[in-house]
């Protein structure tokens, strides 16, 4: 990859993700530059956080409620008490 050179010298690795055009660049520090060198042209650079799914029955992380690996498991969204009956209320709480 072009990126990685001494023009950008807090470069340290670029991957391309699948067949898009967007390349995830690892930078040293915790400062994404605006803008690195890629040949002879200047490319803007902005902060890359991986898309993660969330199950709206369960509350699970990295599936989503079409592909959940256990059906019978239900979370109320908004107050986070397990199997809630059908006539269930509540006042909405952080579940987090």
């Amino acid at each position: 990859m072009m990126i990685v050179n001494q023009r950008n010298p807090k470069a340290l690795e670029a991957k391309r993700i699948k067949k898009t055009t967007t390349v995830v660049v690892l930078f040293d520090g915790m400062k994404v530059p605006n803008y690195v060198m890629c040949a002879v042209s200047l490319l803007h650079c902005t902060f890359y956080k991986r898309q993660t799914d969330v199950c709206y029955t369960c509350g699970g992380l990295d599936y989503r409620a079409d592909v959940r690996p256990n059906p019978n498991k239900r979370v109320c969204r908004d107050c986070g008490i397990a199997s809630p009956p059908e006539d269930h209320r509540c006042s909405p709480k952080c579940a987090l």
